[in-house]
């Protein structure tokens, strides 16, 4: 039976705009972290932001800046499937990436673990007989984060590989639990983790808390895009644009309504009859 997840590797999630304007802080901080990648020092950055703020197109400009640097990028996104997601989906993605852009180095390093692979890349070998439930359910999972963790570093080891795993706010527990195994394990070699996020999730939605925990990690860095806001540009120039940060007293309601004078902030409001329509 052909594994559903194959299917996710021809959708693309591809932003609209060819045009890139507006993060120059946030992209030089992304170069940043491949710096420093590239030198030999592990990196992993959290990409958060309302939806439509510019993650993807700010991912897309990154990855394809970092491509052009020499950099290998295996990118994978979570679908929203409804309620059963499809499990380590991302990871799956992004795995097919770097075996197609790394082969040698992706089959030494999974040499004698085929089977355990089979399980994210059933193409990769026949897949074991061990029952994924109870004990033996769990040490198989400990096994596949373990030789998750292996194949990015020794495919790290030679080359700077960056990992960006879009849409998190979609993903299934078994890959929020991957990635935490991912952020908290102790790496080497020239690798960058890139994970976003849509930041404006229920309450009680099941990424919130994992968010919080890795905030706490040290080598963990979270990255939060601001919206944009139109300033005035100069006369006879085109229009530019910025990131908007709301001040901490605002509130969501503040954007509804445009800046008053003070002298006529505190005045009452016309009678409802005599309001000129919108």
């Amino acid at each position: 039976m052909a594994d559903p997840r194959a299917i996710l590797d021809a959708v693309e999630c591809r932003s609209v705009s060819p045009v890139f304007v507006g993060r120059a802080g946030e992209l030089d901080t992304l170069h940043g972290a491949l710096a420093r990648a590239g030198a030999g020092l592990p990196q992993a950055v959290l990409i958060g932001g309302e939806a439509g703020v510019g993650k993807t197109r700010l991912v897309e400009e990154f990855t394809a800046a970092a491509a052009r640097r020499g950099a290998v990028v295996a990118a994978g996104g979570c679908v929203d499937t409804g309620a059963d997601a499809l499990p380590f989906t991302p990871f799956v993605s992004a795995l097919r990436a770097l075996r197609r852009a790394l082969p040698e180095d992706f089959a030494a390093a999974a040499v004698g673990r085929e089977d355990e692979l089979a399980r994210l890349l059933p193409e990769a070998g026949p897949q074991p007989d061990t029952p994924r439930t109870g004990r033996h359910g769990e040490e198989g999972t400990a096994r596949l984060y373990e030789l998750t963790a292996r194949l990015l570093e020794r495919t790290a080891a030679r080359h700077t590989v960056v990992l960006a795993l879009e849409d998190l706010h979609w993903a299934d527990a078994s890959t929020r639990h991957l990635l935490s195994y991912l952020l908290r394990t102790p790496h080497t070699g020239r690798l960058l983790i890139l994970a976003a996020y849509r930041s404006d999730m229920p309450r009680r939605h099941p990424l919130r808390p994992l968010l919080a925990e890795l905030d706490r990690l040290r080598g963990v860095r979270h990255l939060r895009l601001p919206r944009f806001t139109r300033r005035r540009p100069p006369a006879g120039s085109p229009a530019s644009w910025a990131p908007h940060r709301t001040p901490p007293s605002s509130t969501r309601s503040s954007n509804a309504a445009t800046a008053t004078p003070s002298s006529s902030r505190n005045s009452p409001s016309p009678p409802a009859s005599n309001a000129a329509p919108a």
